[in-house]
């Protein structure tokens, strides 16, 4: 039974690769003289690498001038070239509730983020740019620099 079983493993596999593959050929004699050919696009690039790709570009730091109350640019980019059905979910929140601290004190501040909740980007992006904003209501602590930290997160979801 083995042997049977691999004499037709063999022939299908040998079958396999001897299929022909069709040409157009016109000749002197053919009538019409014109073929159709299909034109079409790999899902490779041209060293059968996955051609998909994205960027997100995020502030490395967001320095708002003091007493400033105003909405404050925190916005980030998206670039990307995707799957067809894949899309890039991004969103942008305040770390530990937007407590602001300095060492040299107990005081802190609290800023707010805008436009930080979760935003999809389906699957062709050049340079689109978030409406995130951060805000500093408050500014009742002695002058003095004051951190805090935003988390940016960036989700692939699959077609």
């Amino acid at each position: 039974m083995k042997k049977i079983v691999s004499i037709l493993l063999a022939v299908m596999m040998i079958a396999a690769i001897a299929v022909p593959s069709f040409a157009a050929t016109i000749t002197k004699e053919s009538d019409p003289k014109t073929a159709d050919v299909q034109v079409m696009t790999k899902t490779t690039d041209k060293d059968n690498n996955d051609p998909e790709n994205y960027t997100v570009t995020i502030p490395a730091e967001i320095a708002v001038p003091w007493g400033e109350k105003t909405a404050w640019d925190a916005s980030y980019t998206v670039d990307s070239q995707l799957k067809l059905g894949a899309k890039l979910k991004v969103s942008a929140a305040a770390e530990n509730e937007g407590k602001m601290t300095n060492a040299a004190t107990d005081k802190f501040l609290t800023f707010t983020v805008a436009g930080g909740d979760v935003a999809e980007y389906p699957e062709l992006n050049t340079a689109v740019k978030s409406a995130t904003t951060v805000t500093i209501a408050d500014f009742n602590a002695p002058i003095a620099e004051y951190v805090g930290h935003m988390i940016y997160t960036v989700e692939y979801v699959a077609a």
